[in-house]
């Protein structure tokens, strides 16, 4: 199976099916798996910088300390998969599932995160402050009820009346800035 950017140049073939294939430390920027099933596939310290994700299924799949900087993650299925460490910096992740996905240590400054289901995410030491430029990580909608956010960096993620935290979580006090809903 040809791996291709989004303008049709072949980047990686591989000789295996994609769900459960070990495509760790491959460099696949920009690479499409736009409508992709790669349910369990292993991408761990995979370089997938701008990689177009949109509407894949990617349950249980591990991208443990893989670069995903400006990814597009847009309503893709994340359920229970393993971003540990991962580099998501100005990634896309508008309505995502990411019910109980593993974040922990995770660079998400600038990270859109709109409408993205959080449910039971483990965002331990996650980082969703400021980007370099300014631009802040939006939860705007996003629904983090249960998710551990233990010593996660939210100072300047925007929120709006429609964001679901843990209970007892206040925002505010996390350094979060409240938006309107949109």
């Amino acid at each position: 199976m040809d791996l291709k950017t989004s303008s049709g140049r072949i980047m990686l073939t591989i000789d295996e099916e994609l769900p459960g294939a070990d495509l760790s430390g491959k460099e696949l920027s920009g690479v499409s798996f736009e409508e992709t099933s790669l349910k369990g596939t292993r991408f761990s310290k995979a370089v997938l910088a701008g990689a177009v994700f949109d509407d894949a299924d990617l349950r249980k799949a591990d991208f443990a300390d893989a670069n995903l900087k400006g990814a597009y993650l847009c309503d893709a299925n994340l359920k229970g998969a393993t971003l540990t460490g991962a580099n998501l910096y100005s990634a896309t992740l508008f309505r995502a599932n990411l019910t109980n996905a593993d974040l922990s240590s995770a660079s998400l400054q600038g990270a859109d995160l709109t409408g993205a289901i959080l449910c039971g995410a483990n965002l331990t030491n996650a980082n969703l402050g400021g980007d370099d430029v300014g631009g802040n990580s939006l939860l705007a909608g996003a629904d983090l009820s249960g998710a551990n956010l233990t010593g996660a960096n939210l100072t300047g993620a925007e929120y709006s009346s429609k964001t679901r935290f843990p209970d007892g979580f206040k925002p505010d006090a996390a350094g979060m800035k409240k938006v309107r809903s949109t």
